[in-house]
C-alpha cells in the first residue's frame, strides 16, 4: 500500500494552480466523485520530469538517462519518480499535454482526449500534482490512486452514482472536438478526420452490458446517427478502457449547442438496468 505523506497545505499553492484544481474537483463533483487534494510531492515528481524533458527534448512518459541523460533525472517511469520524491510503492499515473496557456487550460484540453480524461476523473484517484512550463506550453500532471480495496468503501461514502458520466448532466462550455490523431495513444486510429468531443459512461459495477445508446441535438431532438462506439472489447488499446463505455459523434459538436444523451445498461450480475437522460452544451471550439 503507498504511504501517503502528509499534504503541506494550501498555502502551497499558486493561484493558478488554485484555479486549475478547482476546475477540474467542479467536474468530479458534478459527476459525483470525491474532489483530489493537491500534494506537495506529487507537484515536485511533476516538476522534476517536465524539467527532464525541457532539458534533454525526450518527451512522453519514460526517463532514459543513458540515451538522453540530464541531471534532472529521477527515474524511469512515472511510479520511480514518485517514489523518489519520497512516496513509498505508489500506484500512480501521468498526464502531459503540450496544449494550454494555463494549468486549467491544459486540463479542459485533456478532457477531449479519452484516455487521458479518464485518469482526472478516475473514482480511485486521491491526490494530484500539477506543474507548468509556459515558455514550452508543457502540462504534468501526477496523480495517485487508492489501492483496489477502497473502491467499494468510495462509493458507499461519497454515494458515487452508478454510472460515472462525463461531460456530466447540465455542462456548459463543452470542449467540441477532438482532433483526428491528437492523442498517444491513439484511440481512433483509423478515423482520419475530427469527430466530437467523447462521450465516457464508467458503471460502478463490475458486469456491465451496453443495452442501447441515443444523442440528440436538443433544440429540434434530431438524432445523431452513426456514433462511433469504443468498449472493452474493440478498444485499440488493451487495458485502457477497463468497464468505460466510450462514444463518439461522427462530426464535431455544433458550438453554443444544447445535446441530450441517453444510455441504457444492465448489471449482468444483479440483472438490473440503469437508464440515464442527462444534457450538455457544446461552447466555442477553443477555450
Amino acid at each position: 500500500m503507498a504511504e501517503i505523506l502528509n499534504n503541506p497545505g494550501d498555502e502551497l499553492q499558486t493561484q493558478e494552480e488554485k484555479e486549475a484544481l478547482q476546475y477540474l474537483n467542479n467536474i468530479r463533483v458534478n459527476m459525483g466523485l470525491p474532489p483530489l487534494k493537491y500534494h506537495l510531492k506529487l507537484i515536485e515528481s511533476a516538476q522534476n520530469h517536465l524539467r527532464y524533458i525541457n532539458d534533454t527534448g525526450l518527451g512522453g512518459h519514460y526517463e532514459n538517462n543513458k540515451t538522453h541523460p540530464s541531471r534532472y533525472y529521477t527515474g524511469v517511469t512515472v511510479n520511480d519518480r514518485v517514489e523518489y520524491v519520497g512516496i513509498r510503492n505508489p500506484n500512480a499515473t501521468e498526464v502531459i499535454t503540450p496544449l494550454g496557456s494555463t494549468i486549467k487550460e491544459s486540463i479542459w484540453n485533456l478532457t477531449t482526449a479519452i484516455y487521458h480524461r479518464l485518469s482526472l476523473i478516475s473514482l480511485d484517484s486521491q491526490y494530484i500534482g500539477m506543474s507548468g512550463e509556459k515558455e514550452y506550453f508543457t502540462y504534468v500532471h501526477n496523480i495517485l490512486y487508492r489501492q483496489d480495496d477502497y473502491i467499494t468503501e468510495l462509493y458507499y461514502e461519497y454515494q458515487a452514482p452508478p454510472l460515472m458520466i462525463y461531460p456530466f448532466d447540465g455542462e456548459k462550455n463543452v470542449s467540441t472536438t477532438f482532433y483526428a490523431h491528437s492523442e498517444i495513444p491513439d484511440p481512433l486510429p483509423n478515423t482520419h478526420y475530427d469527430v466530437s468531443n467523447p462521450i465516457s459512461v464508467t458503471p460502478i459495477f463490475n458486469n456491465a452490458e451496453l443495452k442501447s445508446v441515443k444523442l440528440f441535438r436538443e433544440s429540434d431532438g434530431a438524432e445523431i446517427e452513426n456514433l462511433i462506439m469504443l468498449t472493452e472489447e474493440n478498444d485499440p488499446v488493451e487495458g485502457y478502457l477497463d468497464k468505460t463505455f466510450v462514444f463518439y459523434a461522427p462530426s464535431p459538436f455544433e458550438s453554443n449547442t444544447t445535446y441530450r444523451a441517453k444510455i441504457e445498461i444492465t448489471d449482468t450480475d444483479t440483472n438490473k438496468t440503469f437508464v440515464r437522460e442527462w444534457t450538455f452544451t457544446a461552447g466555442d471550439s477553443s477555450y
